[in-house]
């Protein structure tokens, strides 16, 4: 093949490459989805135009083809079937063959590409505020180098781009030198969005002859370009040299910057919509929110009062209770009420059907009544006389204390030789004891018994003779509380208690008398003592 070294030619081969790559970015066909290098070169397998037609069009090849050929024959079945692919979806490229990309035919493959680019930014292209006239397709020929088709979409994108830059000062009646100081690109942003380029005016008032200036516009515009989403299909040396960008090439990003607006202005109306969606939502969900509060402090007070309420409700309950077991208590002392009224109505009857004393008899038997409380009485009366009478006279009472006297006397007369002879006989025993030492051995001292024959004997003796004063002294007693006459006999008995108890009060004192027996002889004494003061 040929070479053509021709700029323009140049420029659009690397346009179309990058508008290639642009167009089939994140496509796998094949296993192939990494971009081009040239599209003189890597078309020739009809793969990437399989990629091309499924990133325009969304049409897929049919199976059974090789996504992989290995020979001529395998490329060219692939590239007709591409070409059917485009011609199926409206692009009109009949001079273009399959031998022009298996030979690499620069001039035929950029053509090809051409008519996909018009064809698709025709589709895709709006003027302001409309399509591109119908007549301009309709004038349009089948052959896609016809001015006429070309002319449709460049007077539309003229048409747009003036919309874009009136007021500005900007000349605008090609795609050529127009373009080349970058204003024109700078002007378009600027129109889109303001904060894109904010030094606009400033920048782009008066036309830029200085080429490094040229460049700076140029770049700055390509790369504002690119973050909204427009690839950068021409380079700033194609367009700011000194011949002028080539139209295609230009009228090509143009349609890209188009498109990328559309998209960008989308996505702004969808950030927008989104926003205000959030926003809204946002106020929704505050609202929700301070509703869901209210709801909450409805609650708690609801709750507070449900829990009140049945505070009060179990309180009324207790009360309730209370006053049913109250009322079941009184229900029961009625009952019993009624029931002790019922048996009293009923003792009432039987008294009432009682028979009743007759008159007669109910006078004898107070009469004698009246007559057995007199008898009564009368009986009382002796015998409270009988009580004040006394029993022994006077004289014979004087007598008798003088004669007790006496006796008293005598008694302690004898007492007193008693305690003598007593007190002799215990002076005895101490006088024999120093003589009858020196015949009795040390050891066998505390084994003699007869020395104490003499002490028992006597303390049985004296116990005998306290149990006789005891008797007589009860007989005497006996004889003065019965009255009986025989004064003498009871004198008598005095006069021996006398002589057998007076002695033992002097023996008690002495402890002469065991303890066990001293109660019997204290018991003696004392009646002795009252024989004696009633006797006196």
């Amino acid at each position: 093949m040929a070479s053509d070294n021709s700029w323009w030619v140049e420029q659009q081969r690397r346009t179309f490459t990058q508008w290639f790559n642009a167009r089939v970015k994140d496509i796998d066909i094949g296993g192939k989805k990494d971009p081009i290098n040239d599209v003189q070169t890597d078309l020739d397998d009809g793969v990437q135009l399989f990629r091309l037609m499924a990133g325009l069009y969304n049409l897929y090849p049919p199976a059974g083809l090789s996504m992989k050929p290995r020979n001529t024959f395998e490329k060219r079945e692939n590239l007709v079937t591409a070409l059917k692919l485009a011609e199926q979806a409206g692009v009109k490229a009949p001079l273009t063959k399959e031998t022009h990309f298996v030979e690499h035919d620069l001039r035929m493959i950029l053509g090809f590409i051409w008519s996909c680019i018009l064809h698709y930014s025709s589709s895709k292209f709006q003027g302001p505020g409309r399509q591109m006239s119908s007549s301009s397709h309709r004038k349009t020929p089948s052959n896609p180098q016809s001015p006429q088709r070309q002319n449709g979409l460049k007077d539309a994108l003229l048409q747009y781009c003036r919309g874009c830059l009136e007021g500005t000062g900007i000349p605008m009646d090609n795609f050529t030198r127009h373009w080349s100081d970058g204003r024109a690109f700078l002007g378009l942003l600027h129109h889109h969005d303001s904060e894109i380029v904010p030094d606009f005016k400033e920048r782009c008032a008066e036309p830029v002859t200085d080429i490094d200036q040229r460049k700076r516009n140029l770049e700055d515009a390509f790369a504002a370009a690119e973050r909204i989403g427009a690839p950068r299909l021409l380079l700033v040396d194609d367009v700011a040299g000194p011949e002028d960008p080539d139209e295609h090439s230009v009228m090509t990003y143009v349609a890209e910057l188009h498109s990328a607006f559309q998209t960008d202005k989308a996505h702004r109306e969808k950030e927008r919509a989104a926003a205000e969606e959030r926003a809204k939502n946002q106020a929704m969900l505050d609202r929700s929110e301070a509703e869901l509060e209210q709801a909450k402090r409805l609650h708690e007070e609801s709750s507070q009062r449900i829990a009140s309420t049945e505070k009060e409700a179990a309180n009324a309950r207790e009360k309730l209770a209370e006053t049913e077991k109250e009322r079941d208590r009184l229900k029961k002392e009625l009952e019993e009420e009624k029931e002790k009224n019922k048996k009293l109505n009923k003792e009432l009857e039987d008294e009432k059907n009682k028979p009743r004393i007759p008159p007669e008899e109910k006078d004898r038997l107070e009469k004698e009544l009246k007559d057995e409380k007199d008898k009564n009485e009368k009986l009382n009366k002796e015998l409270e006389d009988e009580k004040n009478k006394p029993r022994i006279p006077p004289e014979e009472k004087e007598r008798l204390e003088n004669e007790l006297a006496k006796e008293a006397a005598e008694n302690e007369r004898l007492r007193k030789e008693l305690e003598e002879e007593k007190n002799k006989k215990k002076e005895e025993p101490p006088k024999e004891e120093p003589k009858e030492e020196p015949k009795e051995e040390p050891k066998e001292e505390p084994k003699e018994e007869p020395k104490k024959e003499p002490e028992d004997d006597q303390k049985k003796k004296e116990q005998e003779n306290l149990m006789k004063a005891v008797v007589l002294a009860n007989v005497a007693l006996a004889s003065l509380l019965s009255g009986i006459p025989q004064l003498i006999f009871g004198g008598l008995a005095m006069l021996l208690c006398a002589c057998e108890v007076f002695p033992e009060v002097g023996a008690i004192a002495n402890d002469t008398v065991p303890r066990d027996q001293q109660f019997f002889v204290a018991i003696g004494n004392v009646v002795a003592s009252l024989a004696a003061l009633v006797l006196f």
